[in-house]
């Protein structure tokens, strides 16, 4: 199984373009946006494997493929969450 380089590199340009435009956005509406990406993720995922659990839909490599993608989107979450915990633990122990 080997890693499609073009898909990859297209990949990183959509991420790349998407930075790009939303660049103004504030911290707050990055951070709800990426939970609301993920949110979607999960639930793409969970509704393909009750289609391929319950009914046959489908094929298990995608299915498995969904599953794997949301939870990198999970683990990207948790660690955007521990960067800003530790960035706000960092600035309040700044002097006033």
């Amino acid at each position: 199984m080997g890693i499609d380089v073009t898909r990859v590199k297209s990949l990183l340009e959509q991420a790349q373009q998407g930075a790009a435009s939303k660049s103004r956005a504030t911290p707050a509406q990055a951070f709800a946006d990426l939970l609301s990406q993920t949110s979607k993720e999960q639930q793409s995922a969970q509704a393909a494997f009750e289609r391929y659990a319950s009914e046959g839909q489908g094929e298990l490599h995608s299915v498995m493929t969904q599953i794997a993608k949301a939870d990198v989107a999970f683990r990207f979450l948790i660690e955007v969450r521990n960067k800003l915990t530790e960035a706000y633990q960092e600035v309040s122990r700044l002097p006033v």
